[in-house]
């Protein structure tokens, strides 16, 4: 496999990832506000990028991604995950 080969398989399960990941985020209503928002949209917009990669438009495209990188990890710090639920199994 040739290096540009590998990245674009890369970007398209990232993509792919990310929108999964957005969308049970969606789904589970765990995050609020614009911040439940973010993994989706980080995937959509690596979705557009790959038609991008062969234009001009690439130094802005890829801005945007990350700017939308930069509002996934405020979303990860200011939600985080829900704290595990209390009983089940004892490690005592």
């Amino acid at each position: 496999l040739r290096p540009m080969s590998c990245f674009g398989v890369g970007t398209v399960l990232t993509a792919a990832g990310l929108l999964m990941t957005g969308a049970a985020t969606l789904r589970s209503k765990t995050w609020s506000g614009w911040r439940r928002f973010t993994p989706a949209c980080l995937g959509a917009w690596m979705v557009t990028m790959l038609p991008l990669q062969f234009t001009a438009a690439l130094p802005l495209a890829v801005g945007i991604y990350a700017a939308a990188v930069i509002a996934l990890g405020l979303a990860l710090a200011q939600e985080g995950t829900p704290p595990a639920p209390r009983g089940g199994m004892s490690h005592e």
